[in-house]
């Protein structure tokens, strides 16, 4: 198949895809896709030939292979990618139709200059190019109107991984594909553990302003909810006790203090304090009228 003089690359597209690769990544990507293009079918799954096209060592191409290979899909032993598939196939189909349309355009004119018996005595040669320009102009309408720009898909969700990207701080670089197909990969234990452990990440996020939040695709795939998820199994065994209650007191007479240092929360002045702690404290019973301080 001959080489087509140009590539699509739609920026904005590849920017959301691809955001979580790294430079390195990145080049080698992009020469995958281009040899693709260049070639008009899918690539061979061959370790040693995709990385000479990548032009990283052996080395180099098995540590990123796992990453670079979610946007390919292995089929019949040949690295298939959907995007440039359906670009090519576009691409192809565009320029049949031209062909189509300049060989109807040629035999309208063939048809005009064969018969000049039925043309007025005033007809010139610019009259008859001139009736046949408009001709190919609405063939070329004609054609747009039969082959319309597919429109772009919209892919559903499952509501699991629904409640997981609404509470994920995303940005306009995140692919929300992408983030579903790692979900998905996860047990239903996993996927509950990921979900649980978004307020754990997002208070982190929150409190430190110069963190940008990694790619969702990151997030799962190295589990990194695993230890935003103590966090929240930690804060669970938690709870509030407001300042100067019964239960407050006897926490202070338990840890042998008379005053402790204390939080607004929520227009409740108080502490957090350990459930065993609580329990302890409960078990000691009323403890002398001590004030907490400020």
């Amino acid at each position: 198949m001959a080489a087509l003089p140009y590539m699509p690359l739609y920026v904005a597209d590849y920017l959301a895809d691809a955001a979580h690769l790294t430079t390195l990544e990145h080049g080698a990507y992009l020469l995958l896709i281009m040899t693709y293009w260049q070639r008009g079918e899918p690539l061979p799954d061959d370790d040693l030939k995709l990385s000479r096209i990548a032009r990283v060592t052996p080395e180099e191409w098995d540590a990123m292979k796992a990453t670079i290979g979610e946007f390919f899909e292995d089929i019949g032993g040949r690295w298939s990618h959907s995007r440039i598939d359906r670009e090519l196939a576009a691409v192809h189909e565009k320029s049949e139709n031209a062909r189509r349309a300049g060989k109807t355009s040629a035999e309208r004119r063939s048809i005009v200059r064969s018969t000049p018996a039925e043309q007025p005595f005033n007809h010139t040669d610019t009259d008859t190019d001139t009736d046949t320009d408009r001709g190919l102009e609405k063939t070329s309408e004609e054609t747009s109107d039969v082959c319309p720009k597919p429109a772009k898909r919209r892919h559903s969700y499952p509501s699991r991984f629904e409640e997981f990207w609404s509470g994920y701080p995303t940005d306009a670089l995140m692919s929300k594909k992408k983030a579903a197909d790692a979900f998905g990969r996860l047990t239903d234990e996993d996927q509950d553990i990921a979900i649980r452990s978004l307020p754990a990440f997002n208070a982190y996020c929150s409190q430190h302003n110069d963190y940008r939040p990694v790619h969702a695709v990151k997030f799962i795939t190295d589990r990194r909810f695993d230890g935003f998820i103590k966090a929240v199994n930690a804060e669970a065994q938690r709870e509030f006790v407001a300042m100067d209650s019964e239960l407050w007191r006897s926490l202070l007479h338990l840890r042998g203090v008379v005053s402790m240092p204390h939080k607004d929360f929520n227009g409740r002045r108080g502490w957090t304090f350990e459930r065993t702690e609580i329990e302890r404290a409960e078990k000691l019973g009323p403890a002398p009228n001590w004030r907490g301080a400020a």
